[in-house]
Protein backbone atom coordinates (compact mmCIF):
# COMPACT_ATOMS: atom_id res chain seq x y z
CA UNK A 1 0.00 0.00 0.00
CA UNK A 2 1.73 3.49 -1.49
CA UNK A 3 2.36 5.51 1.57
CA UNK A 4 1.07 3.11 4.02
CA UNK A 5 -2.27 2.96 4.99
CA UNK A 6 -2.77 -0.35 4.34
CA UNK A 7 -6.49 0.16 3.16
CA UNK A 8 -6.67 -1.43 0.57
CA UNK A 9 -5.56 -4.99 1.40
CA UNK A 10 -7.41 -8.47 0.79
CA UNK A 11 -7.32 -11.95 0.37
CA UNK A 12 -9.11 -13.70 -2.57
CA UNK A 13 -10.39 -16.97 -3.13
CA UNK A 14 -11.47 -18.44 -6.00
CA UNK A 15 -13.30 -21.80 -6.34
CA UNK A 16 -16.30 -23.40 -7.75
CA UNK A 17 -19.35 -21.15 -7.72
CA UNK A 18 -21.28 -20.86 -4.52
CA UNK A 19 -19.26 -22.97 -2.75
CA UNK A 20 -19.63 -23.00 1.11
CA UNK A 21 -16.66 -21.88 3.06
CA UNK A 22 -17.29 -23.47 6.27
CA UNK A 23 -15.19 -24.96 8.31
CA UNK A 24 -12.07 -22.97 6.97
CA UNK A 25 -9.94 -20.52 8.09
CA UNK A 26 -7.45 -18.27 7.12
CA UNK A 27 -4.21 -18.36 9.23
CA UNK A 28 -1.75 -15.04 8.82
CA UNK A 29 1.76 -16.16 9.87
CA UNK A 30 4.43 -13.34 11.33
CA UNK A 31 8.62 -14.51 9.89
CA UNK A 32 10.12 -12.33 13.27
CA UNK A 33 8.36 -14.43 15.64
CA UNK A 34 7.45 -17.71 13.55
CA UNK A 35 3.43 -18.26 14.85
CA UNK A 36 0.53 -16.80 14.02
CA UNK A 37 -0.45 -12.87 14.62
CA UNK A 38 -4.18 -13.36 12.99
CA UNK A 39 -7.25 -16.11 11.87
CA UNK A 40 -10.21 -15.57 10.38
CA UNK A 41 -13.43 -18.24 10.08
CA UNK A 42 -14.98 -18.08 6.88
CA UNK A 43 -17.92 -19.55 8.29
CA UNK A 44 -21.25 -18.92 6.90
CA UNK A 45 -19.77 -17.67 3.59
CA UNK A 46 -19.29 -19.17 0.22
CA UNK A 47 -17.70 -17.72 -3.07
CA UNK A 48 -20.27 -15.99 -5.37
CA UNK A 49 -21.96 -16.93 -8.77
CA UNK A 50 -18.38 -16.68 -10.03
CA UNK A 51 -16.82 -18.15 -7.90
CA UNK A 52 -15.10 -15.45 -5.67
CA UNK A 53 -14.37 -14.18 -2.47
CA UNK A 54 -13.09 -11.82 -0.90
CA UNK A 55 -11.78 -10.94 2.72
CA UNK A 56 -10.39 -7.64 3.03
CA UNK A 57 -10.20 -3.70 3.96
CA UNK A 58 -13.92 -2.08 3.88
CA UNK A 59 -13.42 0.03 1.12
CA UNK A 60 -12.04 -3.09 -1.06
CA UNK A 61 -14.01 -3.21 -4.08
CA UNK A 62 -16.47 -6.66 -3.89
CA UNK A 63 -15.20 -7.35 -0.22
CA UNK A 64 -17.64 -10.10 1.01
CA UNK A 65 -16.25 -10.33 4.77
CA UNK A 66 -14.74 -6.72 6.08
CA UNK A 67 -11.66 -7.14 8.34
CA UNK A 68 -9.70 -3.75 10.04
CA UNK A 69 -7.27 -2.15 7.89
CA UNK A 70 -3.71 -2.86 8.27
CA UNK A 71 -4.81 -6.27 9.18
CA UNK A 72 -2.29 -8.02 7.24
CA UNK A 73 1.53 -7.42 7.36
CA UNK A 74 3.66 -6.41 4.95
CA UNK A 75 6.09 -9.51 4.68
CA UNK A 76 8.19 -11.55 5.07
CA UNK A 77 5.34 -13.33 5.99
CA UNK A 78 2.91 -16.31 5.19
CA UNK A 79 -0.89 -16.55 4.60
CA UNK A 80 -2.47 -20.31 5.11
CA UNK A 81 -5.70 -21.74 4.17
CA UNK A 82 -6.87 -24.54 6.77
CA UNK A 83 -9.61 -27.00 7.54
CA UNK A 84 -10.35 -25.94 10.64
CA UNK A 85 -11.46 -22.90 13.07
CA UNK A 86 -9.94 -19.89 13.93
CA UNK A 87 -10.22 -21.60 17.91
CA UNK A 88 -7.62 -23.65 16.77
CA UNK A 89 -4.74 -20.85 15.92
CA UNK A 90 -4.74 -18.05 19.02
CA UNK A 91 -2.21 -15.70 17.67
CA UNK A 92 1.45 -16.96 18.92
CA UNK A 93 0.72 -20.27 17.47
CA UNK A 94 3.71 -22.18 15.89
CA UNK A 95 3.05 -22.71 11.72
CA UNK A 96 1.41 -26.18 10.75
CA UNK A 97 0.94 -28.31 7.97
CA UNK A 98 -2.14 -30.28 9.87
CA UNK A 99 -5.17 -29.33 7.72
CA UNK A 100 -3.27 -27.28 5.80
CA UNK A 101 -4.86 -26.40 2.39
CA UNK A 102 -3.31 -23.95 0.25
CA UNK A 103 -0.57 -21.41 1.24
CA UNK A 104 2.16 -18.51 0.05
CA UNK A 105 5.29 -16.99 1.55
CA UNK A 106 5.68 -13.76 0.20
CA UNK A 107 8.29 -10.43 0.99
CA UNK A 108 8.43 -7.11 -0.23
CA UNK A 109 11.86 -6.97 -0.96
CA UNK A 110 12.97 -8.45 2.35
CA UNK A 111 15.76 -11.14 3.68
CA UNK A 112 13.97 -14.94 2.74
CA UNK A 113 11.35 -15.74 5.86
CA UNK A 114 13.45 -19.03 5.98
CA UNK A 115 11.71 -20.01 9.47
CA UNK A 116 8.29 -19.78 8.09
CA UNK A 117 9.81 -22.17 4.70
CA UNK A 118 10.92 -24.26 7.17
CA UNK A 119 8.11 -24.75 9.76
CA UNK A 120 5.46 -24.90 6.72
CA UNK A 121 7.72 -27.84 5.43
CA UNK A 122 7.31 -25.90 2.03
CA UNK A 123 10.46 -27.05 0.45
CA UNK A 124 10.31 -30.30 1.69
CA UNK A 125 6.73 -30.74 0.38
CA UNK A 126 7.47 -28.67 -2.53
CA UNK A 127 11.10 -28.79 -4.11
CA UNK A 128 11.64 -25.41 -5.44
CA UNK A 129 9.20 -23.70 -3.69
CA UNK A 130 10.89 -20.10 -3.74
CA UNK A 131 9.29 -16.51 -1.30
CA UNK A 132 7.55 -14.64 -3.72
CA UNK A 133 8.52 -11.53 -3.68
CA UNK A 134 5.81 -8.20 -4.76
CA UNK A 135 7.60 -5.36 -6.31
CA UNK A 136 8.41 -2.60 -4.25
CA UNK A 137 5.92 0.18 -3.83
CA UNK A 138 6.96 3.41 -3.16
CA UNK A 139 4.31 6.58 -2.82
CA UNK A 140 3.66 9.22 -4.27
CA UNK A 141 1.66 10.67 -8.09
CA UNK A 142 0.80 7.52 -10.21
CA UNK A 143 1.99 4.80 -7.85
CA UNK A 144 -0.85 2.28 -7.51
CA UNK A 145 -1.37 -0.62 -5.37
CA UNK A 146 -0.79 -4.27 -6.46
CA UNK A 147 -1.42 -7.42 -5.65
CA UNK A 148 0.31 -11.12 -5.51
CA UNK A 149 -1.72 -13.09 -8.00
CA UNK A 150 -2.09 -16.53 -9.24
CA UNK A 151 -2.90 -15.94 -13.22
CA UNK A 152 -4.94 -17.43 -14.38
CA UNK A 153 -7.47 -17.53 -11.56
CA UNK A 154 -7.05 -20.66 -9.42
CA UNK A 155 -4.71 -23.60 -10.02
CA UNK A 156 -2.64 -25.61 -8.19
CA UNK A 157 -2.48 -25.71 -4.35
CA UNK A 158 0.86 -23.90 -3.24
CA UNK A 159 1.63 -23.08 -6.70
CA UNK A 160 4.39 -20.33 -6.76
CA UNK A 161 4.97 -20.93 -10.46
CA UNK A 162 1.98 -18.72 -11.66
CA UNK A 163 2.40 -15.37 -9.26
CA UNK A 164 2.82 -12.76 -10.79
CA UNK A 165 1.99 -8.77 -9.82
CA UNK A 166 -0.59 -7.09 -10.63
CA UNK A 167 -3.39 -4.15 -10.50
CA UNK A 168 -6.17 -5.24 -7.80
CA UNK A 169 -8.91 -7.13 -9.34
CA UNK A 170 -10.85 -8.31 -6.26
CA UNK A 171 -13.97 -10.15 -6.76
CA UNK A 172 -12.87 -10.17 -10.62
CA UNK A 173 -11.20 -12.42 -12.72
CA UNK A 174 -6.85 -12.01 -12.78
CA UNK A 175 -5.26 -9.80 -15.97
CA UNK A 176 -3.93 -12.27 -18.39
CA UNK A 177 -1.53 -11.11 -20.66
CA UNK A 178 0.16 -13.54 -22.92
CA UNK A 179 3.95 -12.25 -24.48
CA UNK A 180 7.58 -13.16 -22.92
CA UNK A 181 8.55 -12.85 -19.68
CA UNK A 182 11.99 -13.73 -20.27
CA UNK A 183 13.87 -10.63 -19.45
CA UNK A 184 16.83 -11.73 -21.74
CA UNK A 185 14.77 -11.73 -24.72
CA UNK A 186 14.80 -9.04 -27.16
CA UNK A 187 10.71 -9.05 -26.97
CA UNK A 188 10.70 -8.86 -23.65
CA UNK A 189 7.48 -7.84 -21.93
CA UNK A 190 7.17 -6.66 -18.34
CA UNK A 191 3.26 -6.26 -18.15
CA UNK A 192 3.31 -9.88 -19.57
CA UNK A 193 1.61 -12.14 -16.70
CA UNK A 194 1.49 -15.75 -18.80
CA UNK A 195 4.25 -16.89 -20.46
CA UNK A 196 3.14 -17.64 -24.30
CA UNK A 197 7.14 -18.89 -25.06
CA UNK A 198 7.12 -16.66 -28.12
CA UNK A 199 10.35 -15.42 -26.45
CA UNK A 200 13.30 -14.54 -28.98
CA UNK A 201 16.91 -14.23 -28.19
CA UNK A 202 19.33 -12.85 -30.22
Amino acid sequence: NPGGPDNAEFVELYAAPNTSLDNLVIVLYDENSVSSYNAFDLDGYSTDENGFFVMGSGNVANVDMVIPAASIQNGPDAIALYLGDASQFPNGTAPTINGIIDAIVYGTGDTTAIQLLAALQMETLFPGYTQFDETAQQGGPGVIDVTQSRVPDGGLPFDYTTLVVQALTPGTFNIVVLGCTDSLACNYNPETTVNDFSCLII
